[in-house]
């Protein structure tokens, strides 16, 4: 596994570019990012707290803290029950 990404970007630059995203969509395969304007947003967008598995590329931070797509899935998560 390679390095976690810091924050929700925008992919601006990549060279063969593969994240896991299984944290954000439960996917076990990881997706192929690309860069393609106009298009669904999801294929050139990096999520905080996924991790890069393979290529490189330069990004634009969009969202931190709270405003993240992690944040907002942790607020709908419901609390852990300890017995």
């Amino acid at each position: 596994m390679g390095d976690m990404v810091p924050a929700d970007s925008q992919v601006v630059y990549e060279k063969n570019l593969f994240v896991d995203e299984s944290l954000i969509n439960g996917e076990s395969f990881p997706s192929k990012k690309i860069i393609k304007k106009g298009r669904i947003r999801e294929i050139n967008t990096l999520y905080y707290h996924t991790f890069i598995n393979s290529g490189e590329c330069y990004a634009k931070v969009i969202k931190t803290g709270n405003e993240t797509a992690y944040a907002k899935l942790a607020r709908f998560t419901p609390p852990k029950r300890i017995h």
